[in-house]
């Protein structure tokens, strides 16, 4: 009984030094794919697989730049950053149907090394810190 109440004590503190350190923090930057500002996508920020806590976010690229407020931000750490596209609109999604039925819903633009872990990575370490990401096509 002692160890059960031993191993819960040290899991509360485990989970609430956590939860105590998720100040998040602001950041922003820009996307940028053959040095051209990257239209509509998702930057989805994954924390290190050694990482202490597991919080990431989501950030949303327009005209090539994001922004992610304190309420939204990352806690200090390593994070893997993976460049989605959004969907197609309505009028793309037409014109790519209208050119390859089957491929209408493909993503066009970002690199597949762009989309799993690895390829990009930054550090936050501080408040307001700016990120520039320029991926190449080849």
């Amino acid at each position: 009984m002692k160890n059960t109440n031993i191993g819960l004590l040290i899991l509360a503190s485990l989970v609430l030094g956590c939860s105590h350190e998720l100040k998040r923090l602001p950041i922003s930057g820009t996307v940028n794919l053959d040095d051209q500002p990257i239209e509509n996508c998702l930057l989805v920020f994954q924390p290190a697989k050694d990482a202490d806590c597991s919080a990431g976010s989501t950030a949303v690229v327009t005209n090539g730049s994001f922004a992610l407020n304190s309420e939204l931000g990352l806690p200090s750490g390593t994070y893997s950053v993976l460049v989605m596209e959004n969907q197609p609109d309505l009028e793309e999604y037409e014109d790519r149907k209208a050119k390859n039925p089957r491929r209408a819903l493909d993503r066009l633009a970002v690199p597949q090394r762009y989309r799993v872990p690895g390829a990009l990575t930054i550090t936050v370490e501080s408040p307001h810190q700016i990120f520039d990401f320029s991926m190449r096509t080849k």
